[in-house]
């Protein structure tokens, strides 16, 4: 992707994110583990594998609704 492309999906991630999820994302994308990540939140990492999973459909459904202006994303 383009960097303009880059800024925008991160920008329409913010608006669609929970504030939870923010958080959880941001750690992943550190390479922390669901043991790991529910430590640092304070919460069980079944709690944080739930969320994630929300929020990968999340992710997922704005990048389907929104693939003609990010045509480059794969």
């Amino acid at each position: 992707l383009i960097r303009k492309e880059r800024r925008e999906i991160i920008k329409g991630l913010n608006q669609i994110l929970s504030k939870r999820q923010k958080q959880i994302f941001n750690l992943l994308l550190q390479d922390f583990t669901n043991i790991e990540i529910a430590n640092v939140i304070g919460t069980t990492p079944s709690n944080v594998q739930s969320t994630k999973s929300r929020l990968i459909e999340r992710i997922k459904k704005f990048l389907t609704n929104n693939k003609e202006k990010y045509h480059n994303y794969k």
